[in-house]
């Protein structure tokens, strides 16, 4: 959490911990002049809650109105606005989700994030319900069929008619429910303090409460979630709540949620969602089957964008790595010294000294919190996510061939051989080898720009030929008819999957070394005080 986006209102805040005198809205001198020395029973004063302050909000109620509360720093908005932030949380007992941010960063990237964490199993059930009753119009005959498929395999050649109406209502389905989870009947999910709804913005008595007792709001959270952009580690704020959630509430739970994370599965949506449009049209032309190839390579050619942009995101991996690698208490950015040394009290108090905690943050904290980042370096839920454009337009296709009157077995080849082997078993595969090459790939090898197209090029021609070879091999069982093709070809795309698991492992592993060779032992000293 970060109560203001600059340096000077957070110290603003670290002093009003020191003070527990109400007070009325002074102008800035006058505030800082009525301030309290620190207290000697710092310990026990970022231990004390004030309960009537503790309020919460869930995280679904945040993200109503475009995410709203999450797009705007709240000193960027009038009085009237700053106000009515309050009133969207309501008093509790406790939390279960303290949400630690910046205000620093984007604020569409957090609202990305958090609708993909919480929405993503409802943007599948609304992906499946979308193909769903576009096939339902298409039995009663209300969608038309624009297009022509033309198949031509060793049992069967015709051209059969066909539309866009299941990829189109998979899509639409996909982002809707997306964007409608936050609105979802039912169980509304974890109560979550915010700093923007959670502490008052305007009545500064009020805030000033809500400030002192945030140590007290951290005991009483079961889990502290990090939205971590590249400079979080920078703010002092943010350096505060994770120094005292961790050692005074050692067994909550500390996830850490890179905003990159969702960023990297919007582009590879996105491109499957560019190609897969763009090869239903092309296929769709009434093109024969000599089209397949250079349809395949030219629908892929959006790919180079995702593909540069997703090893930016990479480097943002990277530079988390190293900021905790390299924490540095004393580089904090702070506006005032004094505010510096009574953070580094309160640490003192819990963590016996700053070095400790620097200590601790490098190497402990740092295993803790990458051994999940890296080994889930994108969940299958957001797998099954990024493939749902390509199992859409194979579904499509079916729908085409059962139209035009194809037999079963070719029906059922098609499906098993290139929706469910193409789609699923590939592009997964294909996920996975294009997240390892961005990785390992994502520092430029020179200062030169050219090198940086350069690779970028060098994985996207990588991606083409995995796209081109897998698209070829689902087919080939599908045009000759051959249960035996497909079993082969079920095997070798199946070693690929397990060929990526093993590689995704092996990189996993290092990174751990790695991070396990920067771990060192936290002081004897460090205790709760």
């Amino acid at each position: 959490m970060e109560h203001r986006d600059d340096g000077e209102c957070q110290c603003v805040g670290l002093r009003a911990m020191r003070s527990v005198e109400s007070f009325e809205v002074f102008p800035e001198d006058s505030f800082r002049q009525n301030l309290s020395p620190i207290p000697s029973d710092l310990s026990e004063r970022i231990r004390t809650t004030d309960l009537e302050m503790l309020r919460g909000i869930t995280l679904r109620q945040s993200l109503r109105g475009a995410g709203s509360l999450w797009r705007k720093n709240p000193k960027e908005l009038d009085v009237k606005h700053r106000a009515a932030l309050f009133n969207k949380s309501l008093s509790v007992e406790d939390v279960d989700v303290f949400i630690s941010h910046t205000w620093s960063c984007k604020g569409w990237s957090k609202v990305l994030s958090l609708l993909m964490q919480s929405g993503c199993d409802l943007a599948l059930v609304c992906w499946f319900m979308g193909m769903l009753m576009a096939f339902l119009l298409w039995l009663t005959d209300v969608l038309p069929l624009p297009l022509q498929y033309v198949s031509q395999t060793t049992t069967f050649t015709a051209s059969c008619p066909m539309g866009v109406w299941i990829v189109l209502f998979g899509i639409l389905g996909t982002i809707m429910g997306l964007l409608l989870s936050p609105y979802r009947p039912g169980e509304q999910g974890d109560v979550c303090f915010i700093d923007a709804a959670c502490i008052h913005q305007t009545d500064v008595e009020l805030m000033h409460r809500g400030i002192r007792s945030i140590g007290g709001f951290l005991l009483v959270a079961r889990e502290l979630r990090i939205l971590w952009s590249s400079t979080y580690l920078t703010r002092l704020w943010c350096v505060f709540e994770l120094a005292t959630y961790k050692r005074l509430n050692p067994h909550g739970k500390i996830v850490l949620a890179p905003l990159f994370l969702e960023k990297i599965v919007g582009l590879f949506y996105l491109g499957n969602v560019c190609g897969v449009f763009f090869y239903l049209l092309l296929r769709g032309s009434g093109a024969g089957a000599s089209i397949v190839l250079p349809g395949i390579l030219l629908c892929c050619s959006p790919y180079i964008l995702t593909i540069h942009n997703l090893r930016g995101y990479y480097v943002q991996k990277h530079q988390l790595v190293s900021q905790f690698q390299n924490f540095d208490l004393e580089s904090v950015e702070c506006a005032e010294e004094n505010d510096r040394l009574f953070v580094n009290a309160a640490i003192a108090e819990l963590y016996g000294s700053n070095e400790a905690l620097t200590s601790f943050v490098r190497g402990p904290l740092l295993r803790e919190l990458l051994d999940p980042l890296c080994r889930t370096a994108i969940p299958q839920k957001y797998i099954l996510f990024i493939i749902t454009p390509v199992a859409t337009m194979g579904l499509e296709f079916l729908l085409s061939l059962w139209t035009g009157g194809a037999p079963l077995d070719v029906l059922l080849l098609y499906f098993f051989s290139v929706v469910v082997v193409g789609s699923c078993v590939q592009w997964q595969a294909l996920v996975y080898l294009v997240n390892l090459l961005c990785d390992h790939l994502a520092e430029p090898v020179s200062k030169l720009p050219a090198f940086d197209y350069l690779q970028t090029l060098l994985v996207f021609l990588i991606f083409l030929f995995y796209v081109a070879f897998g698209s070829l091999s689902c087919l080939w069982p599908y045009e000759t008819n051959s249960w035996q093709h497909f079993s082969g070809n079920l095997a070798v795309h199946t070693l690929m999957l397990i060929l990526m698991h093993w590689l995704q492992r092996r990189s996993v592993s290092h990174q751990l070394k790695l991070s396990d060779a920067s771990v060192q032992e936290v002081p004897a000293q460090v205790a709760i005080s």
